[in-house]
């Protein structure tokens, strides 16, 4: 009987290899095989520039070399007919073009170009999910733990950032708790982000716009935070890199 889907197994993997058959008029295992042998090889690429984008090309070296070299990718998904290659494909060009959403330098430079540009990359996240929502259902926590993470920050989470300041500011003459808030606070968002599958530096960015947006933020505890970020997480940022 005709269905969407077998299971938790979308029909994106069956026309791979469906369509490559009647192309090819052979059905000859290693010729099926050949497209998920190609898709691991992008899945690599992709894996490779994500990293470099975070970490450093080192990092993205190591990164492509750990993913070939764990069996359950490179042999399984990777050369038998499952939908579980194009899922890595999708799962990892969803994660790259999110990042080059939400985590862009070159927002700093403004213009309409750039507004642009930031479409674009939302376009290919959506077309990435979808194709990876045709290999397997799991790829939809990516990016729904990604919107669920910015939908709550940017509303309870903003409210929360404000408080603690402000409480911390009130019943404490010094300001470094201040800081020491905001570092924890930097660290708790980190910490989401990872733990909901989505990289560490997105939580830190947003934590960085609400603590910016705080309205009892003086110049003073500005500065130290600037001071603290160039002196400690700047070093060790590009030392793990």
């Amino acid at each position: 009987m005709p269905s969407l889907s077998y299971f938790d197994h979308p029909p994106l993997s069956f026309w791979i290899a469906g369509g490559v058959g009647r192309v090819a008029g052979s059905e000859h295992r290693v010729l099926l095989r050949l497209p998920f042998i190609l898709i691991f090889a992008g899945t690599t690429f992709v894996m490779f520039r994500l990293t470099v984008r975070l970490y450093g090309e080192r990092a993205g070296f190591l990164a492509a070399l750990l993913l070939n070299l764990a069996p359950v990718f490179s042999i399984s998904a990777g050369g038998w007919i499952l939908p579980d290659g194009p899922l890595e494909l999708a799962i990892v060009a969803t994660a790259f073009c999110l990042t080059r959403v939400l985590i862009v330098a070159e927002r700093a430079k403004g213009g309409t170009s750039v507004a642009s540009r930031l479409w674009r990359w939302w376009l290919l996240a959506g077309a990435a999910t979808g194709l990876g929502l045709l290999s397997k259902y799991h790829a939809v926590f990516l990016p729904l733990g990604t919107l669920l993470f910015l939908v709550l920050s940017l509303t309870f989470g903003r409210r929360i950032v404000f408080a603690a300041i402000r409480w911390t500011n009130d019943n404490f003459v010094s300001e470094v708790p201040v800081v020491t808030a905001i570092i924890v606070i930097m660290g708790v968002m980190a910490l989401t982000t990872h733990f909901i599958g989505v990289h560490t530096v997105l939580g830190a960015f947003v934590a960085g716009i609400l603590v910016g947006e705080s309205p009892i933020l003086s110049r003073h505890v500005d500065a130290q935070l600037r001071g603290l970020i160039t002196a400690l997480f700047a070093p060790v940022f590009f030392g793990l890199a």
